[in-house]
């Protein structure tokens, strides 16, 4: 009877136990049921991303090279200005003829008789 009753509580703890199992895969599967959805919703997100990343990426694309034409056409302008031949400053150029215009008849003048033409 001793080995009758002692068997009788090791199927007991085994059922036990495989009671306990199975309630710890029902949890792992669960949990991995709820790791998958995530993955197919992070997948999802970055399907929808990756048209907007493209064209993002391609309007940096243009912006930089606009930018580096701007930048080229700056540095040629600045050649320009280097290679160009200086412009005499105002009190060492002679008058023009429209400086001298406003002096005609102007008193102490010498050219208070005619304008030249």
């Amino acid at each position: 009877m001793d080995e009758a009753a002692r068997l009788a509580s090791e199927m007991e703890a085994r059922a036990k136990l495989l009671s306990d199992l199975e309630r710890e895969l029902a949890s792992l599967e669960g949990e991995r049921n709820d790791s998958l959805v995530a993955l197919q919703e992070a997948r999802q997100a970055l399907d929808v991303g990756e048209p907007r990343r493209t064209r993002l990426r391609g309007e940096i694309g243009q912006r930089e090279k606009a930018l580096e034409d701007s930048l080229a056409e700056e540095e040629r302008l600045a050649s320009e200005l280097e290679l160009a031949p200086r412009p005499r400053p105002r009190s060492a150029a002679r008058p023009t003829a429209e400086d001298r215009a406003r002096h005609v008849g102007a008193p102490g003048s010498d050219l208070t008789k005619s304008a030249p033409s």
